[in-house]
């Protein structure tokens, strides 16, 4: 949980700190979001990259859906799995709005393989 927080904060000190120098916070968000351990550290820098809305963070995203599709058979059902498809859908909605074609294949594998109903939908 400590490394979670330390993850947002990190993350919202960045929103925060380098609003000018856009680039470069993409490309620490892409880091932080490359480095992150657990499926919850990757959730909380996908949303604040997803909220930033930067398409420049588009091979950042994908490199993390790649990893997302990856670990499907090591993630355990229960809150685990639900923070999972969050990830995925989180992922996969910023790709689409991006219009990113380098991961449509990864992000039609996601449609294919989730049994997640919203995951498909989105």
């Amino acid at each position: 949980m400590k490394t979670t927080s330390l993850f947002a904060a990190t993350a919202l000190l960045i929103a925060v700190a380098i609003p000018a120098f856009a680039d470069d916070a993409t490309r620490i968000y892409g880091r932080i979001l490359a480095e992150a351990d657990t499926v919850q550290q990757k959730y909380s820098v996908a949303m604040t990259i997803a909220a930033k809305n930067d398409p420049d963070a588009a091979p950042y995203v994908a490199d993390a859906l790649d990893w997302v599709l990856a670990a499907r058979s090591t993630i355990k059902l229960g809150p685990e799995r639900e923070m999972y498809e969050r990830l995925t859908r989180v992922l996969g909605k910023s790709l689409g709005d991006w219009h990113y074609p380098n991961a449509a294949a990864s992000v039609m594998r996601t449609v294919d393989d989730s049994p997640d109903g919203l995951t498909k939908g989105e």
